[in-house]
């Protein structure tokens, strides 16, 4: 990973040309609840099938690595927004489950705000979010209800990983469209990470809300907002490795 310089300041740049400001994101209650009862709910899917190791110290690593990437999501959340967004952390199994459960399970805001399903995945609007994925999420229409992000932190980038796990599913897979905020060497199959792609998903969402975008244009800038605020503050969190380079 570099860092790349003088990203902040291209970030703050950019944001600040769009309309939408981040006062104006916040969610009232009353607009959560509307989404609530209008069945507009929006759903962010953990998935931890992709199994620990059978050994215990990486298995123990690899647990508190996903569990770090969502409580700093969860973190961020709690002063940002009252979202009706549902966070489900998915495994297959029980014996899956309990360790990033148990794990979770020390962090106040993980039991207020997570839910836990052990259960195989359907649905037909579930779009499962991959670097490597052949088709792109379009800015200019409305995000995806029920996103699917991976759980895996590691040390090296694994191409086609995601991807292949969305194909075992039988999910239809996207890229986020990265491309559309223009900023140099940021391509739409950079791999973020978990919590940069989590806080993307909900202020994407949140940006449908206040106010509603009434044009392709309007629709494209809740996604740059979105994209380039989660980005300066996942700068702000890890000043020393800003993106992933291949």
């Amino acid at each position: 990973m570099n860092v790349i310089k003088n990203d902040n300041q291209v970030l703050e740049t950019k944001l600040e040309a769009l309309d939408l400001s981040e006062s104006d994101n916040k969610l009232s209650d009353a607009a959560a609840a509307r989404i609530k009862d209008e069945d507009q709910q929006y759903t962010m899917i953990c998935d931890c099938g992709y199994g620990w190791p059978k050994e215990k110290r990486p298995r123990s690593e690899r647990v508190r690595a996903v569990t770090r990437q969502i409580v700093n999501f969860l973190n961020w959340r709690e002063n940002y927004t009252s979202s009706p967004c549902r966070v489900v952390v998915v495994c297959e199994t029980e014996s899956d489950m309990k360790p990033l459960k148990d794990s979770l399970s020390k962090f106040p805001m993980a039991k207020k705000q997570l839910e836990f399903e052990c259960r195989n995945f359907c649905g037909d609007n579930m779009v499962y979010l991959s670097p490597d994925a052949d088709k792109i999420l379009d800015s200019r229409a409305p995000p995806p209800k029920t996103v699917i992000i991976g759980m895996i932190v590691d040390r090296n980038v694994k191409v086609g990983r995601s991807k292949e796990r969305a194909e075992i599913l039988g999910i239809s897979s996207y890229r986020l469209p990265l491309e559309d905020t223009k900023l140099q060497r940021l391509h739409t199959s950079e791999p973020l990470n978990i919590d940069n792609v989590m806080e993307l998903m909900e202020r994407w969402w949140n940006n449908q809300i206040n106010p509603v975008p009434q044009s392709p244009k309007d629709q494209q800038a809740t996604f740059l907002e979105a994209s380039v605020s989660a980005l300066l503050h996942h700068q702000d969190r890890h000043p020393n490795r800003t993106l992933h380079t291949n």
